[in-house]
């Protein structure tokens, strides 16, 4: 009797502890929502102030989330101050392509895209180029458009710095 108690007990704590791992698991994002261990950059390549881009939004973006497009080209270099192995000092933004289900004046959710980057060197020269992957487009603007905070994330995945993370800061 007291082997079948023991059993009994052991058997409860095994499924107690298979079902709380299943409820953890619940709460985790769905596999196609997590970034793919090749998409984790260790460090980013590049931190950079941003220059002046244009970005078309279709539709127009408002304080509602909507889904939205949008495509963008890069008017002036962005300032880098993170040290790159190819020691460029500015990145321009040559295009942008993307989209998001869910996307306002203050906020983004499930951003997909692609940027192509120019990379140049202090006296202007373009040293490169890259592709890279967007994986944050996250907009804090002012509906006047007086001012406006837009971080941009993207995995570099070819061309100068293929495998690192991207980041520009936009504030005006």
């Amino acid at each position: 009797m007291a082997r079948r108690h023991h059993a009994r007990k052991l058997w409860r704590a095994s499924f107690a502890a298979v079902a709380a791992l299943l409820a953890v698991l619940a709460f985790q994002l769905p596999a196609q929502a997590r970034p793919s261990a090749a998409a984790q950059p260790n460090a980013a390549l590049a931190e950079c102030n941003g220059g002046v881009d244009v970005y078309t939004f279709t539709p127009p973006l408002t304080l509602t989330l909507q889904s939205t497009t949008f495509s963008g080209v890069g008017q002036d270099p962005s300032s880098c101050v993170a040290p790159n192995s190819f020691n460029a000092a500015q990145v321009k933004l040559l295009s942008a392509k993307g989209s998001s289900p869910s996307m306002s004046c203050e906020a983004s959710f499930n951003v997909t895209g692609t940027l192509e980057l120019g990379w140049y060197d202090s006296t202007g020269k373009l040293v490169g180029t890259s592709t890279a992957t967007l994986i944050q487009f996250l907009p804090s603007l002012d509906p006047s458009n007086v001012s406006k905070v837009v971080v941009l994330k993207a995995n570099i995945t070819a061309g100068l710095g293929a495998g690192s993370l991207l980041v520009i800061n936009y504030v005006s």
